[in-house]
């Protein structure tokens, strides 16, 4: 699972150009995600700050580390077996991707064009794939 080069620069670009302002990404993610489920609200604390900041600092890494995703493929099966313990289900994923690529969205204002929403949303299925990975085996280990 890779992305191409152009895909590569435009997520760069954009990530930088959004970076000074990923507290209000963090913010709007959270309010489109309880909008559109919800029921995830109560797989959260009360006080979001911490989660917001853990959110923020794995997008910095993300956006660090776009050019060879495949390389962290461990780290995101982890991270998927975690959120798994957290009462995160498989059919979650879709709808916290398109949070995500909403947030991006709405905070890169102008910037944003169709490309972009096709290029973050490849991204985060790919983290998605990894971190079901993660998930589908912890749900093996438990059924033996």
């Amino acid at each position: 699972m890779s992305l191409s080069q152009s895909q590569i620069n435009r997520l760069v670009a954009c990530f930088q150009s959004i970076e000074l302002r990923l507290e209000e990404l963090e913010d709007v993610f959270y309010t489109i995600l309880f909008e559109r489920a919800p029921q995830f609200r109560k797989l959260f604390p009360d006080d979001l700050s911490s989660q917001k900041h853990h959110m923020g600092e794995a997008l910095k890494l993300l956006a660090m580390n776009v050019t060879d995703l495949d390389e962290h493929a461990g780290v995101l099966r982890e991270m998927g077996t975690r959120h798994a313990g957290y009462g995160t289900e498989v059919r979650d994923y879709p709808i916290v991707c398109e949070a995500m690529v909403g947030a991006f969205e709405q905070i890169s204002g102008d910037l944003w064009t169709e490309q972009l929403k096709e290029d973050w949303s490849a991204v985060f299925e790919i983290v998605s794939a990894y971190m079901i990975e993660g998930q589908t085996y912890l749900d093996h280990l438990s059924d033996d």
